[in-house]
């Protein structure tokens, strides 16, 4: 099952980070211009270089060019370049390798980039979850097909996932994350194989003290009473909507 990342979201935060002003750390080699010095030295052309682009290389290019907010011609300053490099580590899209700055015979400058992008997560499997659907496991996980892959990130996607299960009536639950490195690329597989352990079965439901309606008036209203009559991991006792039937009887 897929679920795609919000590329909107991530637009805003390149958006932010541009309006922001971000300054990153001075690059080696960089000369100290201003942005109001018309008289100082221009970029005279502007190089990059992705390792493992993904899709079309020249499309990968100019999306890098299009971030960094440099153009051939204009005056050259030290101040956009960290700019540019603090946007593009910023985007989460790309590894900076080596940013070169070099002074060319006529005095300008020229610029080299060398950026590797991040492997994807091409797909994220989930088994072992039924009754709770695959859907829900997703949306309680915070990264999504088409996302960075970071390993660093598995052990949050297992607390999510368990407190989810908790949630659901699971006493135990456990989630184990397996990594698949794509034969094509540099991209990954996820596989979440979920162990939900034991749970609290509702075998009874039982009212006592009411006077004013029967009995099955007010388990008719009640989720937790039609769920005592499912078989299986269906009938599990779950706190949370048992609060909510008691809501809905108040």
């Amino acid at each position: 099952m897929r679920r795609m990342g919000s590329k909107h979201f991530k637009l805003i935060i390149l958006l932010i980070s541009v309006w922001s002003g971000i300054v990153g750390p001075g690059i080696a080699g960089a000369e100290n211009g201003s942005e109001d010095d018309k008289t100082g030295p221009f970029v005279s052309g502007i190089t990059i270089k992705v390792e493992e682009a993904q899709g079309d290389p020249d499309q990968t290019v100019n999306f890098v060019k299009s971030l960094l907010g440099l153009e051939e011609g204009e005056p050259f300053s030290s101040q956009k370049l960290e700019q540019a490099v603090a946007v593009l580590k910023a985007s989460g899209l790309f590894d900076v390798e080596e940013v070169k700055v070099l002074k060319t015979q006529e005095g300008d400058i020229e610029l080299r980039f060398v950026l590797r992008t991040y492997p994807r997560i091409m797909d994220i499997q989930i088994k072992g979850s039924f009754p709770i659907s695959e859907r829900e496991v997703l949306n309680a996980m915070t990264v999504y097909t088409g996302d960075v892959f970071r390993k660093e990130d598995l052990p949050k996607q297992k607390k999510s996932i368990t407190r989810l299960l908790k949630n659901e009536g699971y006493l135990n639950p456990k989630a184990a994350f397996f990594v698949e490195k794509d034969s094509k690329s540099e991209n990954f597989y996820l596989h979440v194989d979920i162990e939900k352990g034991t749970f609290f079965h509702i075998e009874h439901v039982e009212i006592k003290g009411n006077r004013s309606f029967s009995d099955v008036r007010l388990k008719m209203r009640m989720d937790t009473w039609h769920s005592s009559f499912l078989p299986a991991g269906m009938s599990r006792y779950i706190k949370k909507k048992l609060d909510e039937d008691l809501k809905k009887l108040t």
